[in-house]
């Protein structure tokens, strides 16, 4: 149950009292009040409160210490309580309202008397300590006699009120002789008294008949003296007349309390109380069921595909629109050169080549390769080497001198009397490097392949968060489902300031694209989930979705789709009508109408309040319009 409380001060207009109610968004508002409050000091703006409240479709409950305030509300037929912790137990009709002790019926008008001790400013004029003087009409009042009516004679003038009227006056007519009033005579009651009092009837002489118009003067009040009232105490029942007196009779045929001119509004009065009787026997106690239904847990998953060419949701709510987002952009980095290159010269020399296997004389190509302890050298020339010779029975290899160069430069080729293998072309020679020199090298930066290789990836992973920051800012205002990092960077261009292997510390690269990006709105997602699980439902049960969400989403460009998988929860809810059971219940005693609910509905628990929780009969009305039946879900 929600309450919304709303505090009012004691200044505040109704104009602002009615735009606060209609600003509530809860169905119950319990206005707090103040003692002595604009709002409560007139019918008129409680009656204006409560239609505003009407209007809105809200049910008001007055919270206020006032009780001249609750009493003027309850008139109204507004809800009112003593205090806030009340305001639940009235919203669900579980307290009375406690001014009805101090309510009487006075003709016809409910009545609150809240003063018990007295009239509140003679009570405060005595708290000061000032005498309390009462107005004359008070005083009049009393000290003047009481008289019974019925025992008052045809004519008599003290008839009216006991206090004085203004005088009547008619237009000057001499009269033969002045009214004057007779002296008081006693009357006594009937035997049935059992304490007899002493009626005073003042006699008023009847006007002249040549008097055209009499001045009436009320005879004045007067109080009764202690010789009058030690006589009336003395009286005896046997001194009481047998008979009434004129007065007696004429009171009981004219104005009596069971006189025959009140008949019919007794006959009336007591027709009206036996039809109150009977309709609150049909409409009474109001009686309100509350069907308490246990929902059951679900989820469940299912394909949904996005695709451009769709224009709606599907009529089972598996197809959906998609669209494709695009923003073309261009980005540019400066990247360090990582590669070396060795620059420098070659070293040069002399290498003496020996045959000492062939008598015949033998040539090596010029570019042969000569290769000592790891430096390799190359011949600059062709050369013909002589062949072995006998001298003195010893061999003598023949041999010729060649010039060679380093193949790498740098000073470690710089060698002197350094044996050396041909390595090419194959022959039997082998050669004997004499000394090399002039070999120098030095170290240099250059760009390495990569080097080239990151930028362009640094370029396009750079390139795809930009495009994709300026496509998410197109649909800020939208809630959208798309392929986290699936976006399509399509034909990126890659340029360097520097080529491979070029000399530099650094060089410039740029990349250029377009970037798509396929998406499905939330709303149409959330449709086609609902679309999707609606026709999912039966007859008797009723699927609430209370989370949804996407799953594995996979975007194919190629086909401008966009598939995923759709994930919904919530609760089954058990689909039953009770339009027919208040018919049920009417007349039924509690304990049957609960059989009668259990067997008509699915609901795990029944709560039945009655209003007024006082009422003897422990049935629902016999109208089933006094039935209200609600249903929640746990």
């Amino acid at each position: 149950m929600s309450i919304e409380t709303i505090y009012i001060d004691s200044g505040d207009e109704i104009t602002s009292v009615i735009e606060r109610l209609k600003a509530s968004h809860e169905p119950i508002v319990a206005l707090v009040v103040p003692r002595g409050a604009v709002l409560t000091q007139s019918i008129v703006n409680l009656k204006l409160a409560k239609k505003a409240a009407g209007d809105a479709q809200k049910d008001l409950i007055l919270v206020t210490t006032d009780k001249i305030g609750r009493n003027l509300a309850t008139q109204v037929g507004i809800n009112v309580a003593s205090s806030e912790k009340e305001v639940a137990k009235v919203a669900k009709g579980e307290l009375e309202s406690s001014d009805e002790e101090n309510a009487s019926v006075i003709a016809g008008v409910r009545i609150h008397r809240y003063y018990d001790e007295g009239d509140p400013e003679e009570q405060e004029t005595a708290a000061a300590g000032q005498p309390v003087v009462a107005s004359p009409v008070a005083a009049a009042a009393a000290t003047a006699p009481i008289v019974p009516k019925s025992l008052m004679q045809d004519g008599d003038s003290t008839a009216s009120t006991p206090a004085a009227p203004a005088p009547v006056t008619a237009p000057p007519a001499a009269p033969k002789e002045a009214i004057a009033p007779t002296p008081l005579k006693r009357t006594t009651v009937p035997d049935q008294v059992d304490e007899p009092t002493e009626e005073i009837t003042p006699e008023v002489s009847q006007p002249s008949p040549e008097v055209a118009t009499p001045v009436v003067t009320a005879a004045p009040a007067v109080a009764p003296s202690k010789e009058v009232t030690k006589s009336v105490t003395n009286s005896k029942p046997s001194q009481l007349p047998s008979t009434p007196s004129t007065a007696m009779t004429t009171g009981a045929a004219t104005g009596g309390f069971f006189s025959r001119n009140r008949r019919p509004l007794y006959i009336v009065g007591g027709l009206t109380l036996v039809l109150a009787l009977l309709a609150s026997f049909f409409f009474l106690p109001l009686t309100t069921v509350t069907l308490t239904v246990q929902a059951k847990p679900w989820e469940q998953e299912f394909l949904m595909t996005g695709s451009t060419s769709t224009t709606g949701v599907s009529g089972t709510g598996t197809e959906v629109p998609a669209e494709r987002l695009s923003q073309e952009g261009e980005v540019t980095g400066t990247f360090p050169a990582t590669g070396t290159k060795r620059v420098g010269n070659a070293a040069k020399g002399k290498a003496t080549i020996f045959n000492s296997q062939d008598s015949a004389s033998q040539t090596l190509p010029a570019g042969a390769k000569l290769e000592a302890n790891g430096r390799t050298f190359t011949t600059d020339a062709a050369v013909t080497v002589p062949g072995v010779t006998v001298v003195s029975g010893k061999l003598i290899p023949g041999s010729a001198s060649v010039a060679i160069t380093a193949d790498n430069v740098g000073s470690e080729s710089n060698v002197s009397n350094l044996a050396a293998n041909i390595t090419s072309p194959t022959t039997n020679l082998y050669a004997q490097i004499e000394s090399t020199t002039g070999g120098s090298s030095q170290e240099l930066k250059v760009v390495a392949a990569a080097d080239l290789t990151n930028a362009k990836n640094a370029l396009a992973k750079q390139l795809r968060d930009e495009l994709a920051a300026k496509i998410s800012e197109t649909t800020a205002n939208r809630d959208t489902i798309f392929q986290e990092n699936s976006d399509l960077l399509s034909s990126p261009t890659f340029t360097s300031s520097l080529e491979l292997n070029a000399e530099g510390e650094s060089f410039t690269a740029s990349s250029k694209g377009t970037l798509e990006r396929l998406v499905i709105d939330k709303a149409i997602f959330s449709q086609a989930v609902e679309t999707f699980y609606k026709n999912t439902e039966t007859a008797t049960e009723k699927r609430l979705i209370e989370s949804s969400e996407s799953l594995n989403a996979v975007a194919l460009f190629d086909a401008q789709t966009l598939t995923l998988t759709a994930k919904a929860a919530g609760k089954i809810t058990p689909v039953f009508s009770t339009n027919n059971l208040p018919g049920e219940l009417v007349g039924k005693s509690l304990t049957s109408g609960q059989a009668i609910i259990t067997q008509v509905t699915p609901a795990s628990s029944t709560t039945i309040t009655q209003s007024p929780s006082w009422w003897p009969l422990k049935q629902f009305p016999r109208f089933a319009g006094s039935i209200t039946i609600k249903t929640t879900y746990e």
